[in-house]
């Protein structure tokens, strides 16, 4: 087994390893026992002369070449003063350059547990760096990082703490999933999210702002990419005569989207304090373009009809909610 670091157990380091060979007047190539880091890692010796790393022999994994065929009977002696990982500081390993010899090869760190091992290693036949179980590279990922960039989780993420934050215009996709065939203008990421409260107002077409109940002048808001989810309660409190003509909310938190394929319904399933004699409980359209919702009614005399000033009394009070698409 190998170690990184500090305090190695006792009978982890058993002395240097030296290859024996013998020349034949023809072989250049010779097998090691173990393959070293780089010609630096390896001492090789040919009847007592030391020879030059790169300059005299190359090595390649546990293949050892010498630059002339060594002469029938002469010895050979390599040495390794290293294995596959370099030797730094007696206190350490402090930087690592490379792994690999930059040939077609997997290239791997394995950490040997008792019960389970993983290992952090290069897959050289898909370009990927990979955290997997076990100890052979490619084998049950975990965790794969490709030449793009892109990161691939094997099993789920699982945050102890912390937001997972995205960068603007990215999102989440759901493209995997795609099933509707509607149209092609289908998207499946989401790319916004955001919830709070908004101040209620309402307003005449004459007289402006109606002063409302401070209580009940909050709504809440829910944004889910581009639709905004809004609900409120709103009672009026003081409604002078020189308020008159349309009523309409005002304040949405966003404004309307300006196409006219996207008006849409406000309902209103309660209202109270309302002066009409005959006729169906308001409700209102989201205007585009504006940050207001027209306010609506249906009697069987006018049939639909923008709610008035004249039909909305000083306690008047309705509950109300609707979806809209946010201008962009």
């Amino acid at each position: 087994m190998s170690y990184i670091g500090q305090n190695l157990p006792s009978n982890s380091f058993i002395g240097y390893t030296t290859d024996t060979f013998a020349g034949d007047g023809s072989a250049t190539t010779f097998t090691m026992s173990k393959a070293p880091f780089n010609e630096s890692a390896v001492i090789v010796v040919i009847n007592n002369v030391v020879q030059q790393p790169t300059a005299d022999f190359t090595v390649s994994g546990t293949t050892l070449t010498i630059d002339a065929a060594v002469a029938d009977g002469d010895v050979i002696y390599a040495t390794h003063t290293g294995g596959a990982i370099p030797i730094n500081t007696a206190s350490g390993l402090d930087t690592i350059t490379t792994i690999g010899s930059g040939a077609a090869e997997d290239t791997k760190i394995v950490f040997d547990g008792n019960a389970q091992d993983f290992y952090i290693g290069l897959d050289d036949s898909a370009d990927d760096l990979i955290i997997g179980l076990g100890s052979a590279v490619g084998t049950t990922p975990i965790i794969s990082v490709d030449e793009n960039k892109l990161t691939t989780v094997a099993n789920g993420l699982t945050l102890t703490d912390g937001d997972v934050t995205v960068a603007s215009g990215h999102g989440i996709s759901f493209a995997a999933t795609a099933n509707s065939s509607v149209g092609a203008n289908i998207s499946e990421k989401l790319t916004d999210y955001e919830q709070g409260t908004w101040d209620i107002g309402l307003s005449s077409a004459t007289g402006g702002a109606i002063t409302v109940n401070s209580t009940y002048d909050l709504g809440t808001y829910q944004l889910i990419n581009d639709i905004c989810y809004i609900k409120g309660y709103i009672i009026a409190t003081a409604f002078p005569s020189s308020n008159s003509g349309n009523i309409t909310i005002t304040g949405l938190p966003f404004p309307v989207q300006n196409n006219a394929g996207y008006y849409s319904p406000l309902a209103i399933p309660y209202a109270n304090g309302f002066s009409i004699t005959a006729g169906r409980p308001p409700g209102g359209y989201f205007v585009i373009n504006s940050s207001t919702v027209a306010m609506q009614m249906f009697d069987a005399t006018t049939g639909v009809s923008h709610l008035q000033a004249s039909e909305l009394t000083s306690d008047g009070a309705f509950m109300f909610f609707g979806s809209y698409t946010i201008g962009g």
